[in-house]
């Protein structure tokens, strides 16, 4: 008895369903993605990808922007698939709509998501002008998540298991071997998140969604920090403790003053934006100097390793450094890569 049921409690891990899938996903800023549902824009001739309440909205990196889902009601049973990371640690998300506050209001935000996985097969030649055909099958596990009603970014951790994720793949791969005769071009692991409870909106009926992104990704929140474009990012060479910007309004503007520190510059990203620097203590005494590298957002003025550390779901360690890769700006630490937007 004992050896059926761990015969069943594998099985139950691995089953697949009869009938494939097939999702039509798009190809922006290092995701794959699709919706259920957009709402149209009525001002638009073509909405298949450009719309302005589209899917691709979810991963621009601007919580001013936001998939709102088609349908009627409050959009409860519409999903959005995104493809996941490896080693996926969390789910970082904006539950309604950022441009501002009173459109957050005025429209629905989520409440509770459901989340499940899918395993998509990407064939050899599947793939239109503008989408990637994948074959998927579902895992049998899913999980919900509860979304409080406020107007910023939210992160949980990553609820499913990376050991059954890729148990679950392999009999993906060999059913799909088994079934089709088209060679395997890529394999991608899709999170589903589907609404089910909204927070009614006070004048619509959409439920909106402005930014997603896992812990290989950091958007920061720009709303309500409108300081213009840096010119140039220094260490003030008058007091070492103070780490400056010029705008084109001001010049010096000081970002980072600490009496008790000397700083050093070390990585500024080409849109002035991002900075890496080492923190030393002023005072080095006879004891062992201890360096820290910090990540700095130059428009938001302030130090952001705390707040990559909770979407990372763990510490940044030394060396901390910034190049650009693919046209994207990458954070490079010792556990790997975030992308920085």
């Amino acid at each position: 008895m004992r050896i059926i049921l761990i015969v069943l409690s594998i099985a139950s891990q691995c089953v697949c369903a009869q009938e494939w899938t097939d999702l039509k996903m798009y190809d922006s800023n290092g995701y794959f993605i699709c919706a259920t549902s957009e709402l149209k824009d009525t001002v638009q001739a073509r909405v298949e990808v450009k719309n302005r309440y589209g899917a691709l909205n979810l991963i621009d990196g601007n919580y001013s922007t936001a998939w709102v889902e088609g349908a009627e009601g409050s959009g409860a049973g519409q999903s959005v698939f995104i493809s996941l990371p490896p080693n996926c640690q969390s789910i970082n998300l904006h539950g309604g709509y950022g441009k501002s506050a009173s459109l957050y209001a005025q429209n629905g935000r989520v409440k509770r998501l459901k989340l499940s996985c899918h395993i998509g097969i990407n064939p050899t030649g599947y793939i239109t002008e503008v989408a990637t055909i994948f074959k998927t099958q579902k895992f049998a596990k899913e999980h919900y998540i509860d979304l409080k009603d406020e107007d910023n970014l939210q992160t949980f951790p990553f609820p499913f298991s990376q050991a059954d994720l890729a148990v679950f793949e392999e009999k993906v791969k060999e059913l799909y071997l088994q079934k089709f005769d088209e060679p395997i071009y890529q394999v991608a692991t899709f999170l589903e998140l589907q609404i089910e409870e909204v927070y009614g909106g006070s004048k619509y009926d959409d439920t909106c969604i402005s930014e997603l992104f896992f812990n290989d990704t950091y958007v920061p929140d720009y709303r309500n920090h409108p300081t213009g474009k840096v010119l140039q990012v220094y260490v003030d060479e008058a007091n070492e403790g103070r780490v400056l910007v010029d705008t084109p309004a001001k010049k010096a503007i000081a970002i980072i003053d600490d009496p008790e520190a000397v700083f050093q510059l070390i990585d500024v990203s080409s849109c002035n934006r991002w900075a890496t620097v080492i923190r030393m203590p002023a005072d080095l005494g006879e004891s062992r100097v201890e360096t820290e590298y910090l990540v700095v957002n130059t428009v938001l003025r302030r130090i952001m390793n705390d707040e990559i550390e909770k979407i990372l779901a763990s510490r940044l360690f030394n060396p901390l450094f910034l190049v650009n890769k693919d046209d994207m700006l990458i954070l490079e630490h010792p556990q790997g890569e975030i992308v920085l937007r």
